[in-house]
């Protein structure tokens, strides 16, 4: 069961739980959870936008609607308007009037015998949501909280603990991120920037199509809906054969004539690529330079089978070029580097 179906389940059971069916009264009170509204109507969006944001900045809450407040009256809904009121606009409205956006679900319940309607505004995951402008009972820039039965603006405690969550989520966000970094080890991750569509590490880059960058959503697992912009859903684990794989960065697009590439596996005793060798005979020489004594030494290592080997991502294609193969070298070819150049003490 959904955040949302346990928090309709509860409130119609609560409803229930407190129905006269002589009186038709409910003793259930307006509070920091729920308001009573008698009747919806459009017209009155930025009141309930405003009940909507206190909610979503509390603890989420339920707008109920065919119910008076005083004496709290089950009326039912006398009109079609909540039932065929459409959520699109609705989530236009709030949108526009709220960031983070506003998440909200309408359904109609039966209180005894009677039909009423409930929208309940979900907690919000990251707030505060505050006004973008001002609309009737929404004033621009103002952070609502809900104080008992009313949305009110919010005041220096509740702002203040409210921050203190933010900044306590953050810090327990770094901490995660942080053990993972030390668990995998630096040589192992890669640094997304998605504004470039880039993926940075020892291990090579991983290219997005700069035409899909500005149009992709990523999302958590759980969250995808239909429609809207195309979103990128990563599910599962992305594992390398071999996590020192070489400089060749890859490309992703959506063009459908670009060609297929299938990676052969990597030999693990081929660990090095061409800058690697250089990375390494850097660490290990005193008076190491890329000169051309190093690339003849490294030409001739190429025919050796014992030295290197050629990695095709095209297996099957007899002829190669330098974009669709690259040299793999064995950590043997210090062996002939030794002879060149001076040992670090």
């Amino acid at each position: 069961m959904g955040i949302a179906d346990a928090a309709f389940e509860e409130i119609i059971a609560a409803l229930n739980d407190s129905f006269d069916n002589k009186t038709n009264i409910v003793s259930l009170r307006e509070g920091e959870r729920v308001e009573y509204k008698e009747a919806f109507n459009w017209g009155g969006r930025s009141d309930y936008a405003k009940s909507m944001a206190g909610f979503a900045n509390h603890s989420g809450g339920f707008l109920i609607f065919g119910v008076k407040n005083d004496p709290r009256e089950v009326v039912g809904l006398k009109s079609s308007n909540f039932e065929s009121q459409d959520d699109a606009k609705m989530a236009g409205y709030l949108n526009g009037l709220f960031a983070p956006a506003l998440q909200f679900e309408r359904r109609v319940a039966n209180v005894g015998s009677i039909k009423v309607g409930l929208l309940w505004a979900a907690p919000h995951s990251e707030p505060p949501v505050i006004a973008l402008k001002s609309d009737g009972d929404v004033k621009e820039a103002e952070i609502y909280y809900r104080y008992n039965a009313r949305s009110e603006k919010i005041k220096f405690p509740e702002m203040r603990r409210m921050l203190d969550r933010v900044r306590d989520r953050e810090r327990a966000s770094w901490a995660d991120i942080l053990a993972r970094v030390a668990r995998i080890g630096p040589e192992g991750l890669g640094l997304m920037d998605i504004a470039k569509g880039e993926v940075h590490g020892r291990s090579g880059n991983l290219l997005i199509d700069a035409s899909l960058v500005p149009k992709l959503n990523f999302i958590k697992e759980g969250s995808f809906t239909e429609g809207g912009e195309p979103t990128l859903k990563l599910i599962g684990d992305v594992t390398p054969v071999d996590t020192r794989a070489s400089h060749l960065a890859v490309r992703l697009t959506n063009d459908p004539s670009a060609p297929a590439v299938r990676p052969e596996a990597i030999n693990p005793k081929f660990s090095l690529d061409y800058d690697g060798v250089i990375r390494e005979a850097k660490k290990r020489y005193s008076d190491f330079l890329a000169n051309p004594k190093f690339h003849a030494v490294m030409a001739k290592a190429k025919k050796n089978s014992a030295l290197a080997y050629i990695h095709y991502l095209h297996p099957d294609r007899k002829k190669q070029t330098q974009t669709t193969s690259t040299v793999r070298y064995s950590n043997d070819i210090f062996q002939e580097l030794d002879k060149l150049y001076r040992p670090r003490s």
